[in-house]
């Protein structure tokens, strides 16, 4: 009975490591995701967040991670599931293998929908820069691009082991040393371009609340020495600036864009005393 409980333990035991590194390897590839993504998109400005303690990124890499993986879930498993079943070469089994791929797509197509209908209705009464109806559709088009970014490693690597195994009639266990290399590095480069892709299609587009960096028009209160400070590129009146976009907002600074010139400004926030959305 002693030696039960202790194996007992250890397999609990087991189980919460694994968990713990799962997280923790989800939380890092979170983070990472969200750095890349917010200093992708600022950086067009000229500009780079080097603040590496920002909560935000959490919530904007989790926030990729969860629409890329509920995205690409129907033709992951399709692909899965023809993978592992045995090819008979009748016509039912290339017909199932066609409706699977389809029911994979086809409910790929309906969480992208979905997704831009519910991350728009966010924060609808805010005074976005874009009305909402474009926002959606540039949020189905980048998630459409960013999916088939990230596919296409998944794609190719089934392909190439059908390819092998069923083509080439060979075994699994003789894949050459060197595939796992080259597939290795270049998932690594295609997860990066699909962080470029979603920062540049979709961030700009979904509510800061909700992870995202949607430009909104606002008015700054400006400090007093920022106030009476001669051609300043915001212009104020009794401190209170004229209506400017914001760009981003991190812990030490606001990036705003001046609509009439176009200049990109970054003030600190010591020198803002309040934003009116």
């Amino acid at each position: 009975m002693p030696q039960e409980k202790e194996n007992i333990t250890d397999v609990v035991l087991n189980y919460l490591r694994n968990f713990a590194g799962a997280i923790g390897l989800v939380g890092g590839i979170s983070f990472i995701s969200g750095y890349l993504i917010s200093n992708f998109y600022i950086g067009k400005f000229g500009t780079a967040a080097f603040n590496l303690v920002q909560a935000r990124y959490f919530t904007t890499g989790g926030l990729f991670l969860v629409l890329i993986t509920i995205s690409l879930l129907g033709p992951v498993v399709s692909l899965v599931v023809i993978g592992s079943s045995a090819n008979d070469g009748s016509r039912s089994y290339i017909l199932k293998n066609i409706l699977l791929v389809l029911a994979g797509f086809g409910l790929s197509l309906v969480t992208i929908i979905e997704s831009g209908h519910i991350l728009v209705g966010l924060n609808a009464n805010t005074n976005f820069l874009l009305a909402a109806d474009a926002r959606r559709s540039l949020i189905w088009l980048g998630l459409t691009v960013t999916n088939i970014a990230i596919f296409t490693p998944v794609a190719l690597y089934y392909i190439s082991k059908w390819v092998w195994v069923k083509l080439m009639k060979k075994k699994v266990e003789e894949i050459p040393a060197w595939s796992s290399l080259f597939f290795g590095g270049f998932t690594i480069f295609i997860f990066i371009l699909g962080v470029w892709l979603f920062s540049e299609f979709v961030y700009p587009y979904i509510p800061s609340s909700f992870g995202g960096n949607a430009p909104a028009k606002v008015q700054l209160v400006l400090s007093d020495y920022l106030s009476e400070v001669q051609d300043y590129p915001v212009a104020n009146q009794n401190g209170l600036s004229e209506v400017v976009t914001l760009i981003d907002q991190t812990s030490s600074a606001t990036l705003i864009i001046v609509p009439e010139t176009n200049i990109v400004v970054e003030i600190p926030n010591s020198e803002i005393k309040s934003i009116i959305h």
